[in-house]
């Protein structure tokens, strides 16, 4: 093996240890009132993102009917039910976004 071949192995091989090995980026740790930390829930399957779309394609059909009420509860379940589904990501963001401008931001965070 020549020379510049020995070189171009140690220099590829060393870039490869370099970017490898870099740390994991910081995951950033919730902690509610009483200081225990909350963990993040868990990645939503597919079965779950069609349950949650259908529950709240249930509860917007309902707020169309007028039923304002159970529409709120139906998104309430969705909410506590698939928390890491697109749909109830959107319902945790809306009840954020309203507990801050009404000026809760406890319960926005």
């Amino acid at each position: 093996m020549t020379l510049f071949c020995r070189h171009l192995l140690v220099l590829t091989s060393f870039i490869i240890v370099l970017f490898g090995c870099k740390p994991l980026p910081p995951r950033p740790l919730l902690h509610n009132a009483q200081g225990a930390t909350i963990e993040p829930p868990a990645p939503a399957k597919s079965s779950d993102e069609k349950k949650a779309q259908e529950i709240a394609a249930e509860a917007k059909e309902m707020q169309r009917k007028g039923a304002h009420r159970e529409a709120q509860i139906r998104l309430r379940e969705l909410a506590e039910q698939y928390p890491s589904t697109a749909a109830g990501a959107m319902v945790l963001l809306e009840k954020a976004q309203a507990a801050h401008a009404s000026g809760n931001i406890p319960e926005a965070i």
